[in-house]
């Protein structure tokens, strides 16, 4: 679970360099998480549950493969809907 908490925290520097989010505390309000849980995964105290990989990837369009290992991809790829 280590290797997923490590992965969540790329993946919330990789929001900031996209400017989807400022503060972790945007991150925490969006997934619905205290900021004091994000501090106690922080410092090895907890891990991300499988309910916030779950929120992470419902409102950030995360690849939840990503978070487990068996993916490179952040994001999930946007499929093209529209038909020639």
């Amino acid at each position: 679970m280590k290797e997923v908490n490590e992965k969540v925290f790329l993946f919330i520097q990789a929001l900031k360099a996209m400017g989807r989010i400022e503060f972790e505390s945007d991150f925490c309000n969006a997934i619905d998480m205290k900021r004091q849980n994000l501090n106690n995964i922080k410092h090895n105290n907890k891990y991300f549950a499988t309910k916030h990989i779950y929120k992470i990837c419902k409102v950030y369009d995360a690849n939840a493969n990503y978070f487990f290992g068996s993916e490179e991809n952040m994001f999930r790829k946007l499929k093209n809907k529209a038909k020639a």
